[in-house]
Order: structure tokens, then sequence, then C-alpha cells
């Protein structure tokens, strides 16, 4: 063998001795992971908190060269420069038979970062272990930024909402009745509707009102609720761009346009800037609040028993129904990922838990209300119910889908987009389940939730408190009421000439009980327009609300012709025992049947919003008191003839005639109000129904009480 080759042998043979011997030429040091995998610590980072021990203690691997451990060997951690006291001193140990060396210190009471470094003789240059201490208060800190950036959240997206329904005006209802003539286009007239306005609550209501009022069916109803479950996922979407940084950029852009602004739309803009921007500062706090977290033992064994999916579930129901806000919940949950300590399979627990608890919290708010709110609450629910119960046992292979339709890889820069898509997916996947399905989907909730067999009498119908969020359908529901109005004149009117005719002082009675049902809507209506005014109106809205007053009173005034004047009329009558001729009779019933119809086009032409039914009404002025003219002539032309009919009725005749030319006026008024007629005042409107509203806060303010009656008989 050449000599190279003995010296080759040789080499290798003091290597592999050395090795069996155990003997270390150096020694090297590593840092162990804190916590496990479910911490998001790197090896040479740590927390705690300022005057408590570290939540995880510095842990250490010393061994040799060939890379085995080393036991008893001496391990001294010591701070590396400036620690303003955070460090207690050098800490001593050995290693165990594993070669770990372990220290637990209590950190000192000044809060800041520094470094700490572990030396082992033989073992070269130290370890550096990079310490952040909390400051003592991290929990109030925490909790203030958590609700903090919880209610600007919130806040910002109702300012949103706000503006954008002030800025589409009546526009928003218009679309949603033209253009869901099925399911289908329902389902992508109410996700853009509810992606434009961000609150599927808005559409919902829109919803019930248009089946309230039968112009939209129940199975198109469920389209829309479809689609506005979808649109509302828009909001994570953004938010799932991780932007927040430039929260406050928004802000400052919409201030301007929010002030100096001349133009309604300017200033809504302005709001929408502005709301925007207060959603993204909020959801900054949030993670920034949450930053400690992602290291506290304590949340990340909580987070560890989110692994299971019904308690994840449940967690995202209890949740959204505390804080009133799937959108926050979620935004909630793309803050946590982004610090990349929850699985994304847990995180999809808590989103579909978080689109049942709002469900579960507008069906208890719906409790009591109109069968159509109670029957859209339920379809809302069972939406999410049902799609939830069927994907929860399938949420790996979700997760699964999720990660391959978001681009991006699967690290923790991924997550919050990975939240979102599957906030959408889950959201899209069960419209597409019950679209096909709306017909029977509808049928079965007409059969849970079955129209009433007996109504009280005394009860709103159409006024809703949830209605008070969106304006237009608030003043829907008045004109909607104010139609039931109509319907309880229209059966007085009916029956005022037997009464008059039979001198039938009962009947008059039942016909008097009526108007009882007409205070009371208009004592309703009234405070509901008081609340509407306590929102944030557009000039448009205030004057359609100065409107409805105005035609509510007149309505009011009508009940009270029929039951105080006409009831007296029939009294006289029943007293003095006289009657009408037959051609008086028949004279008054061709003029009551006309004012009767005058009056129920009148207040149709209200409820529809109608200005050419309304300028008909009006037209009609010339017509009826022609008829009034006739009938008084002929009655009069029978007294000069000395009918002992019509000279005994004579007063009462004329008094009649003269009630039936009011309620004719009235109707006329109502007429003048929906085609604006009543120019100068229509154009006041915003200013005067602002002082309205002023002088009822004043008013109830002076006795602790709303008076519902001072604005029903005008001066």
């Amino acid at each position: 063998m050449r000599p190279l080759g003995w010296l080759l042998v040789l080499v290798v043979s003091l290597t592999l001795l050395s090795a069996a011997w155990g003997e270390p030429a150096s020694l090297q040091i590593r840092a162990m992971r804190a916590g496990g995998m479910a911490c998001v610590l790197a090896p040479d980072q740590r927390t705690g908190t300022a005057g408590h021990p570290l939540d995880y203690p510095l842990r250490v691997i010393v061994s040799g060269a060939h890379g085995l451990p080393m036991a008893d060997v001496e391990v001294r951690f010591a701070a590396i420069g400036e620690t303003s006291g955070g460090w207690p001193g050098p800490l001593i140990t050995t290693t165990d038979t594993d070669g770990v060396a372990t220290v637990q210190a209590v950190l000192g009471r000044e809060p800041g970062r520094f470094f700490v470094g572990a030396w082992a003789d033989g073992a070269g240059a130290p370890l550096l272990f990079e310490i952040d201490s909390r400051a003592r208060t991290w929990v109030l800190q925490l909790t203030i930024g958590l609700l903090g950036g919880i209610g600007l959240f919130i806040f910002g997206l109702e300012r949103m909402s706000k503006a954008l329904q002030k800025a589409a005006g009546d526009r928003l209802r218009t679309w949603l009745r033209v253009l869901t003539r099925n399911a289908y286009l329902g389902a992508l007239v109410g996700g853009g509707l509810t992606a434009v306005v961000q609150s599927s609550s808005v559409t919902t209501v829109m919803v019930v009102g248009l089946v309230q009022a039968e112009v939209m069916s129940l199975a198109q109803a469920v389209g829309v609720i479809c689609g506005a479950n979808v649109g509302t996922t828009v909001t994570t979407q953004i938010i799932a761009f991780q932007i927040q940084h430039v929260g406050l950029f928004f802000v400052a852009a919409g201030v301007p346009l929010r002030v100096a602004g001349r133009r309604g739309t300017v200033r809504q803009f302005g709001t929408l800037l502005i709301g925007f921007g207060l959603l993204l500062f909020g959801m900054e706090l949030m993670t920034e609040a949450m930053h400690p977290l992602r290291t506290h033992p304590a949340f990340i064994n909580a987070l560890a028993s989110l692994s299971r999916p019904a308690v994840a579930i449940a967690a995202g129901i209890l949740v959204t129904m505390l804080v009133q806000s799937s959108d926050a919940v979620t935004g909630i949950v793309i803050a946590i990922a982004a610090h990349g300590i929850l699985p994304l399979e847990t995180a999809i627990g808590v989103v579909f838990g978080a689109n049942v608890g709002t469900c579960v919290t507008a069906g208890v708010a719906a409790v009591g209300k109109s069968r159509e709110a109670m029957r859209a609450a339920l379809a809302h629910l069972l939406f999410n119910v049902i799609g939830v119960t069927v994907l929860v046992w399938l949420i790996p292979q979700f997760a699964a889908t999720v990660r391959w339709m978001s681009l991006g890889g699967d690290g923790g820069a991924a997550l919050p987009r990975q939240v979102a898509n599957a906030n959408t997916l889950f959201n899209l996947l069960a419209a597409a389940v019950f679209l096909p399905l709306a017909e029977p989907f509808a049928a079965m909730l007409r059969r849970l939730v079955p129209d009433r067999r007996e109504e009280p009498l005394f009860r709103v119908r159409y006024l809703d408190a949830s209605f008070l969020d969106s304006p237009t359908e608030a003043l829907q529901a008045v004109r909607q009421e104010a139609r039931r109005m109509g319907a309880t004149l229209d059966e007085m009117l009916a029956k005022i000439p037997g009464a008059l005719f039979h001198g039938d002082t009962r009947g008059m009675r039942e016909i008097a009980a009526k108007d009882d049902l007409i205070d009371f809507l208009n004592r309703a209506i009234t405070d509901y327009l008081r609340l509407i005014s306590g929102e944030d109106l557009g000039s448009s809205q205030a004057a359609q609300a100065l409107d409805a007053m105005g035609v509510i009173n007149e309505i009011e005034h009508i009940g009270d012709v029929i039951e105080v004047d006409f009831g007296h009329l029939v009294h006289h009558l029943r007293h003095v025992e006289a009657t009408f001729t037959p051609y008086g009779q028949r004279e008054i019933v061709k003029l009551t049947d006309m004012v009767r119809r005058l009056v129920a086009q009148a207040i149709d032409s209200f409820a529809t919003q109608d200005p050419e039914l309304a300028a008909d009404v009006v037209a009609q002025k010339v017509q009826l008191q022609t008829l009034e003219e006739a009938s008084r002539l002929a009655h009069l032309r029978r007294v000069q003839r000395a009918v002992a009919e019509s000279v005994a009725t004579h007063a009462p005749h004329i008094d009649v005639l003269n009630c039936l030319q009011r309620i004719s006026h009235h109707a006329r008024n109502i007429g003048r109000i929906v085609t604006g007629e009543a120019g100068m005042e229509r154009r006041r409107a915003p200013v005067l129904w602002v002082a309205a509203a002023e002088l009822a806060e004043g008013e109830a303010g002076s006795d602790g009480a709303p008076h519902p009656d001072t604005s029903s008989n005008p001066s």
C-alpha cells in the first residue's frame, strides 16, 4: 500500500476512535423552541410580564462536536448590554442527562426588550435570547385596544352603510322591487345591494317591507336573503388585504368632504370614507392589541381547545351574540390569524359559528313582529344552520379546498386571506344549494310560521323598530299603515247613509268605535315618525316624513268628521224622528259613494307614491262640487215646494252635504301633498321637520314623556 493510502486509513481510524471515546473537540449550544409547535416564537425568543416569571423558560441543549448531548455541563445565563433592570442577574445551571439546561427567571419590574446570553465553557460565542418584557398593565391595554377596536370597526361599518343608503336613497328599494323576478335574480341583486350597503340586515328589512306590501313573493325573498349572505362577506375580503395601516388616511381624506362638501352626495361620500377608515383603524387596533396573546400560554391553550369543531362553532356563536356583528367576529379571527397562531380548521369553525350567531340574534329580535319578519329571520337562520350542519363534518376537506383556491401559499401570512375566502365560500355553497329549492323552502317557512288566525285590532301591523335602520323602509311601513287607516275609513263611510236614514244610534256607535282605531294608529304612526326623525335623514327623506305627517293628520280629521259631526246628526234625526225623502236619500248615497272613492284614491296615491293618481284626486274637485251643488239645489226646491220630509230634515240635510264636502277637502289635501302642490311647504320640509323634532324633544323633556297628540291637530 502506498504511503498516501496508509495516511488516509490512519486519519479515519483516529476520527472513529474519537467518536467512540466521546471526547469532543468543542461544545455546541443551541436554543430549544418554547411551548411546542403551537407557539409562534422563534427558539431564541421569549416573552413575559414585568415582575413575573417568563411565559416559557430559557432552554438550551449542549452537544459535543459529534452531535451527542453532553450532561453536567455548566451553563451561565447573563444579560448583555443595558437591561434597565429587566433581568435579575447571572443565573447558572447544569445540563441534564439529555444535555438540556433550563432556567426560569422572574423578570424585573421594568418592561422593555433586551438580550440574554447563554455561555458554556468550550462553546465559543454565547447564544443570544431576545426577551420581550410586557408592562404589568398589558391586560388592561389589551382590553381597551380590543374593545375599542371592535367599537370603531362596528361604528365605521354602520357609518358606511348609512352613507351608502342615503346616497342611494329610494333607488335601493326600486332595484329590489324591479330586478327580483325570480330567486336567482334576487340572489344577484341581494348580493350586490348588500355588498354596496355592507349590511345584510338592511337588505333583509327591505325584503320584509316588500313582502308585506305584496310586491315580492316569499320565494323571491329567499333568493335575496341568500344573496345578502354572500354580499356581506365583502367586508372580510377587504380587511384580509391587510391594509389596516392606511385607515387614518381614509379618515383624513373623508373629513374635508364631509365638512366642506356643498352637495349631499359629496358629503355622503366623505362619510363613507370616514366610516371605511374607522373600520380599518379599528381592525388595526384589534390586531395590535392581540400581539401579546400570540405567546401567552393560557391563550394558546384556549386556542388549542377550539380544535374540536363543536367547541369552535359554539365559541363563534357566543361571541357573535355578544358583539352583535358577525363581521366583527370574523375580523377578530383574521386578526388572530395574522399572528399565525390559529390553524385554518379552527378559524373555519369559529367563522361557521359567527354565521349562525348573527342569525340567532336576528331571530330573537324578530319574535313578536310581523309574520313576514319572522319568516325572513327563520329563513336566514335555517340557511346558515343547515349549511353549517352539513359542512361541519367536512372541515378538513373544506380547509384543503380553501388553501387550494387561496393563492399565496400556506404560511401564516396567507391565513387572513384563507379565513376570508372560507367565509365567502361557505355562503356561496349554501346559496347554491338553497336557490333551486326556493319555492319549497318558502312553502316550508309558511307552514312553520303560519298567518295569525285572529289579529288584535289595536295593534300596529307594519311599523317595525328594525325598519328604522332603513328610513326608506320605515316610511314605506308608515304608508302601509296609512292604507290600513284608509280601509277603516271606507268601512265607516259605507255605513253612514244607513245610520242617517234610520236614525240608527247603535249603528253609529259601532261606526264611532272604528274611529278609536283611527286615533290609535294616528298616535302610533306619529310616534314612529318621530323615531324616524331621530335618524340621519336626507333632504328627500325628511320631506317624505313631513308629507306623511300631513297625510296622517288629514286621515285623522276625516275620522273625526265621521265620528263627531255625523254622530251628532244621527242622534238629532233619532230625536226629532225625521226622515229624508227617497230623492234626498239617493242624492246622499250618490255623493257619499263619490267621496268614498275619492278618499280611497287619495290614500292609495299616498301609499303607492303615485303623483298621477293624486293629481286625478285634485282634479275631481269641480266634478264633486257640481254634484254637491246639484244635490243642495234639488233639496232646496223640495223645501220650496213644502215637501214635509224635506222641511223637517232641512238643517240635517245641509249639514250632511257640508260634512261630505269637508271630507272631500281633506282627501284633496292628501292629493296635493302627494303631488307636491304645497310648493313652499315641500321645499321647506327639511327645515320644518328638524324644527318639529326639536319641539317634540322639548315637550318630551318637560314631563319626561312625549305627547303623541301634539302634531295631530295643527293650527
